[in-house]
């Protein structure tokens, strides 16, 4: 009787095969995976820093037609701005004498102002303008800082946004300073 040493060598190589072709599958759809969250994340990113632009380009182009309004000695009373075929108002303007904003002069004969405007953009995103008049060393100042979101939804009226808070919310954020 004669026994056959060679069996079983067909199954174990196609299970190696077979598990090797399965790691090869797991490994390209894990790699896959991540490609897709950057470029979501990527996405998402661009359009808050598009919200970002589109903010500042409408406080500049309002601070250059004079519509961010200003009393006598540069008090900022008022701040309007129209962007995308909307205007914007300041619900209020926060007046400090003295404070602790970083690089402001906080004497009590030159206070500094802050107005923020929260506008809603296309596509669901948001921008939110802060702008500061005041003294830096002594001289006129005005900054405007502009924070794009990717996610925001309405608060209040019409034209009043918030970020959404989620972990898939992203921030950027522009500023321009006037001396």
């Amino acid at each position: 009787m004669k026994i056959n040493t060679k069996n079983g060598y067909a199954l174990l190589f196609a299970v190696l095969t077979a598990t090797l072709v399965l790691g090869v599958a797991v490994f390209i759809l894990g790699v896959s995976k991540k490609q897709f969250a950057l470029s979501v994340a990527s996405r998402e990113s661009m359009y808050s820093l598009y919200a970002a632009d589109s903010g500042i380009e409408c406080a500049v182009a309002a601070y250059k037609n004079g519509d961010l309004a200003t009393s006598t000695g540069g008090v900022l009373t008022s701040a309007k701005i129209q962007c995308a075929g909307t205007s914007y108002q300041t619900p209020a303007t926060t007046y400090w004498s003295q404070g602790s904003l970083s690089g402001w002069d906080d004497l009590p004969a030159k206070p500094w102002q802050s107005s923020s405007i929260n506008m809603g953009l296309n596509g669901g995103t948001c921008a939110d303008v802060v702008v500061t008049r005041g003294y830096i060393k002594g001289k006129s100042a005005i900054e405007i800082v502009s924070r794009g979101y990717n996610y925001c939804i309405p608060s209040g009226s019409p034209t009043q946004f918030t970020p959404q808070a989620s972990s898939r919310t992203v921030e950027r954020a522009f500023s321009l300073t006037y001396k």
